[in-house]
């Protein structure tokens, strides 16, 4: 799918640091980007199922991490058009925006746009001392090493 877009890889495991808002400093690692003419598209692998609820990321609940990645990029001067996540157990690959938009359907900006309402938000609540946990679901809670010692949990 990616090549029939025409896009071609250029660079992977890219370390971005940047300041998508003032005061917020963020480092990270881009698995994949891609570009074609003056367009690029961000990629992060995953060794399981992709999960990429495009609905979710505009509501500021999923998949942060690769909005914050591409408000760091159009930071750089790069036209970034879509994100996705490849799962290396599905061979498959969810994108948002999705590929084949309808009229009227978010573009990426909606999505960096959501993600740093959140980031600005979470950083402001923290700066109080308020970062209560809020997970998406239990499912993630029941995974994580810190179950049995979590506040969240013992409500």
């Amino acid at each position: 799918e990616i090549r029939k877009d025409g896009y071609v890889s250029t660079e992977v495991e890219r370390t971005m640091v940047g300041e998508p808002i003032k005061g917020i400093k963020l480092k990270g690692k881009i698995d994949r980007f891609d570009k074609i003419g003056d367009s690029v598209q961000i990629i992060d692998y995953k060794t399981g199922g992709a999960s990429l609820n495009c609905r979710q990321a505009l509501e500021g609940n999923e998949n942060l991490q690769l909005f914050l990645y591409a408000a760091m990029m159009k930071h750089q001067g790069y036209d970034v058009n879509r994100v996705g996540i490849y799962s290396l157990k599905d061979i498959d690959i969810k994108w948002c925006p999705p590929s084949k938009r309808g009229k009227g359907q978010e573009v990426i900006d909606d999505y960096i746009i959501a993600a740093l309402k959140f980031l600005e938000d979470a950083a402001a609540g923290i700066r109080k001392g308020d970062f209560k946990a809020k997970p998406l679901n239990d499912y993630i809670c029941w995974n994580c090493h810190e179950y049995a010692f979590c506040p969240y949990i013992q409500q």
